[in-house]
């Protein structure tokens, strides 16, 4: 976890400890389990490298919403990987979550997650301030939704 990173993510940050990374593992391991969230390592296909993370959470005020979030490693940026990455756990998500729609949140200059949302069909719903626990502050997001596609016959 870089600092560019972790400027980009609400709660990665670029000096968590490995216990800190292993509590959120957990954490995130419990939610699946209770069917609140999906996470998922992004891996390279040709050589199993690790490259980021990616998940979608349950909204508890708005339990039919969900919200997806997601980083890659600095070297992979750029190359379709958190897209890809990003339309696969939506596929994942609509059936193992049951959710009708899914949200995101993206920095205002994060021009590759604007372009990310917008190629998986999201739609803009507005901007709002967002507590960011990595920074402890309220920073300006603009949110994206998706709803859940109509069933194939």
């Amino acid at each position: 976890m870089s600092e560019p990173i972790s400027r980009r993510t609400g709660s990665w940050k670029p000096d968590d400890t490995a216990t800190e990374v292993l509590e959120k593992i957990e954490r995130h391991q419990a939610r699946e389990s209770a069917g609140e969230g999906l996470m998922r390592v992004i891996e390279r296909r040709s050589d199993g490298a690790l490259m980021g993370w990616i998940g979608i959470d349950r909204l508890a005020d708005q339990p039919d919403r969900g919200v997806i979030g997601y980083w890659l490693g600095e070297a992979f940026w750029g190359q379709g990987y958190a897209g890809e990455a990003a339309a696969a756990i939506l596929a994942e998500a609509w059936s193992a979550l049951g959710l009708e729609s899914i949200e995101a949140g993206v920095h205002p200059d994060n021009l590759a997650s604007l372009a990310i949302v917008r190629r998986l069909g999201m739609t803009p719903i507005g901007e709002r301030m967002t507590f960011i626990p990595a920074r402890r502050t309220e920073e300006l997001g603009l949110y994206f939704e998706i709803r859940r596609p109509p069933a194939s016959p």
